[in-house]
C-alpha cells in the first residue's frame, strides 16, 4: 500500500491515521483503487492501484499531495463531491478530461476519523465498466430495453454521440431515451444517475 507520508505529517496526530490505513488496507484487499482524503482534497492515504491510476490519468492526479482534476472546473466538481460525502452523503461522478477514454469514475463516501472529517474515494476507469450491463432496471424502474441500454452506456462515461454510434441510433433518439430514463429514475443529471445506480456499478 502506498502511504502519502508528507500528508500524514500535515494531518495531526499521525497515530489517528494508522487505524484508518489498516482498515483501508483490509477494505481494498489490494484490488481496488481507494483514496482517503480530507475536505481540502489533501491525500492522506492511497492504495497501490489508486496511486497508479493517479500517476497515469489526466482526469485525476495527485499534485503536491493534493487531488486535482484535469482543470479548475473538474477540481471544483471533485471538491463538491468530497464536500457532499463529508456531510454524510454518498455521491458519484465521472471526472472529465480532453481524452474521453481516460475519464475517471469516482464514488465518494464519508469516512469519519477521530477529530476530523475524511472522505473515502473509490476510483474506476470507465474502460473497466465498458461491458457492464445494469440489470433489472426494467423491473425496478420501468425502463424499456432501449432506455436500459442507453443508461448502461452513460454510466461508463460515454456521451450521447458515443452512445448513438455504439447503438446505431440517432443522437436525437438517444437524448429522448435519456430524458425518459431520467424521469423514470427520478434524476436530472449524470451525477444523480451515478448516485442512483451505485449499487449496480461494482463499487
Amino acid at each position: 500500500m502506498q502511504v502519502i507520508e508528507s500528508n500524514i505529517r500535515r494531518l495531526e496526530p499521525v497515530d489517528s491515521v494508522k487505524p484508518e490505513v489498516l482498515a483501508l488496507e483490509a477494505l481494498s484487499g489490494g484490488l481496488r483503487a481507494v483514496v482517503l482524503c480530507d475536505e481540502l482534497l489533501n491525500c492522506v492515504w492511497a492504495s497501490d492501484q489508486a496511486y497508479a491510476l493517479l500517476s497515469e490519468s489526466p482526469a485525476l492526479s495527485l499534485r503536491h499531495g493534493r487531488l486535482a482534476g484535469a482543470d479548475r472546473g473538474e477540481t471544483d466538481r471533485l471538491a463538491g463531491l468530497v464536500a457532499r460525502a463529508a456531510s454524510g452523503k454518498t455521491a458519484a461522478a465521472v471526472l472529465d478530461c480532453p481524452d474521453l477514454m481516460r475519464q475517471v469514475v469516482v464514488r465518494a463516501r464519508p469516512a469519519p476519523a477521530r477529530g476530523r472529517s475524511l472522505v473515502l474515494l473509490e476510483l474506476k476507469n470507465p474502460a473497466d465498466l465498458a461491458d457492464m450491463r445494469v440489470p433489472d432496471l426494467d423491473v425496478q424502474y420501468g425502463l424499456t430495453q432501449a432506455e436500459s441500454e442507453v443508461v448502461s452506456l452513460l454510466v461508463t462515461g460515454a456521451n450521447s454521440a458515443e452512445v448513438a454510434e455504439r447503438l446505431g441510433r440517432s443522437i436525437l433518439t438517444i437524448r429522448t431515451h435519456t430524458k425518459k430514463a431520467y424521469q423514470k429514475l427520478g434524476v436530472t443529471n449524470r451525477e444523480q444517475l451515478f448516485a442512483k445506480l451505485l449499487p449496480y456499478l461494482g463499487f
